[in-house]
């Protein structure tokens, strides 16, 4: 994917953060409420609804990718164009990690995103994508905002590149 569409999809992968890794926290935690932010912008993601995506980013958000960085009206422009030329981006979430520190949380994740595509089986791999996600959210009220999302390239094969 071209840079471009890396920070979009960025932007995708905020919302993937929840995943189906939040049935495990008790449904009141606040653990559960950032995970379900991130669900929901996943969801956005999948239904090309550019609105559920953005819904969540703070006034301030900053999306960071490779030393470029990009705020709340740049990503929309930038989503808006995947949605409008590419269509919807599925998202597959590896295990996502969620910190919360009073009215601060901080989650963290591997995700697979693929253009095109509304199912594993239909992946192309010119069209996807591995990602690592560091997301830092704060509370706004009974709200959990997205503040900033760090993107770099996951690790496929962990401990090598070599396939076993």
């Amino acid at each position: 994917m071209s840079a471009p569409r890396v920070t979009a999809v960025v932007l995708a992968l905020l919302l993937l953060l929840g995943g189906a890794g939040y049935l495990w926290w008790p449904a009141g935690s606040e653990e559960a409420r950032v995970r379900a932010v991130i669900d929901e912008v996943v969801a956005g993601a999948e239904a090309a609804d550019l609105g559920r995506v953005t819904a969540p980013l703070s006034d301030d958000f900053t999306a960071e990718n490779n030393g470029n960085a990009a705020d709340t009206s740049m990503v929309r422009a930038l989503l808006a164009r995947q949605f409008l030329r590419r269509g919807p981006i599925f998202v597959l979430l590896g295990e996502v990690a969620v910190e919360v520190r009073g009215d601060e949380a901080h989650a963290s994740f591997d995700a697979f995103l693929a253009e095109n595509s509304t199912s594993i089986t239909d992946v192309l791999p010119v069209d996807a994508d591995a990602w690592h996600l560091e997301v830092d959210l704060r509370k706004h009220g009974d709200d959990w905002l997205v503040t900033r999302a760090v993107r770099s390239d996951a690790e496929v094969l962990p401990g090598g590149d070599e396939a076993p």
